[in-house]
């Protein structure tokens, strides 16, 4: 009888410890983040995501684009293309995934929004490319919900 209260009183001392340790980690945790202890992860959102727009820069890298000289223009028959290309090659059917073509279909609306921001894009343009993303996107979304 002797031999459980020993370990009773073992278990509750390494639980006692183990509680003061989780419970410091989370203070930690929370004020790491910008909350204060008990908020972080309860309803505040954490500072793990990113929350900057994607930049051009990173548009044409994820689309494969050249790099442009000062004052050039993208060529937004080529996006057009490179969009096709890639969000078709990166379908879970042809063993990509949802999220490289989510990226791609940003990278080629971060290049739409800067091109139209500069009035480098015009509308019968943009009404024709506009069609043929979307048929693209929906064939191959189909195609990622029936795999």
């Amino acid at each position: 009888m002797a031999i459980f209260g020993v370990l009773f009183r073992a278990a509750l001392a390494v639980g006692s410890i183990a509680f003061g340790a989780l419970k410091a980690a989370y203070n930690q945790a929370a004020k790491t983040s910008g909350g204060s202890a008990g908020a972080g992860a309860f309803g505040q959102k954490l500072s793990i995501t990113k929350t900057q727009p994607m930049t051009i820069a990173e548009a044409q890298k994820i689309l494969g684009l050249p790099k442009l000289a000062e004052g050039e223009t993208i060529d937004y028959g080529l996006v057009q293309d490179r969009f096709e290309k890639m969000f078709i090659n990166n379908s879970v059917k042809n063993g990509g995934s949802f999220y490289l073509q989510s990226k791609i279909i940003r990278a080629k609306q971060c290049i739409e929004y800067e091109l139209l921001k500069e009035n480098k894009l015009n509308n019968e343009d943009q009404g024709s490319y506009e069609a043929r993303t979307k048929s693209v996107v929906e064939q191959h979304t189909t195609e990622n919900q029936s795999v």
